[in-house]
């Protein structure tokens, strides 16, 4: 993956997942800010999206299509949601995030997902 515009590699993914968390916190925080003012923001994460980020790389086969992204955006949107997640992983990641039942799977998980990156195996 590129940087936005930089020409430079993201190392594993940390750059893109600090600003992508940057922007959430931003978007709740203004959220309750402009709530008086009929100013309604949402936080949302398209998913796994096959689109321009992924460069040259083949998107992986479970990536859902830019209208299918757009649209599950949208209906959140309209919904007012508070955070809208893109894409089913996504929503089932959020569910399970602070589960202490499972951390030690996303632990490993997350791990493995790290290394491959680190060695090339995987770059999405």
């Amino acid at each position: 993956m590129w940087g936005s515009g930089e020409g430079d590699r993201l190392p594993y993914q940390s750059r893109y997942s600090a600003t992508k968390a940057a922007l959430n916190a931003l978007s709740l925080s203004l959220r309750y800010e402009y709530w008086d003012e009929h100013i309604k923001i949402s936080s949302a994460t398209p998913g796994t999206t096959a689109a321009a980020i992924f460069g040259d790389v083949k998107p992986p086969r479970s990536a859902q299509t830019p209208f299918q992204s757009v649209s599950r955006i949208l209906n959140g949107v309209v919904h007012n949601d508070r955070v809208i997640l893109g894409d089913d992983p996504d929503a089932d990641g959020a569910k399970d995030c602070f589960d202490p039942n499972v951390q030690e799977g996303k632990d490993q998980y997350f791990l493995n997902v790290a290394r491959q990156r680190r060695e090339g195996t995987i770059v999405f």
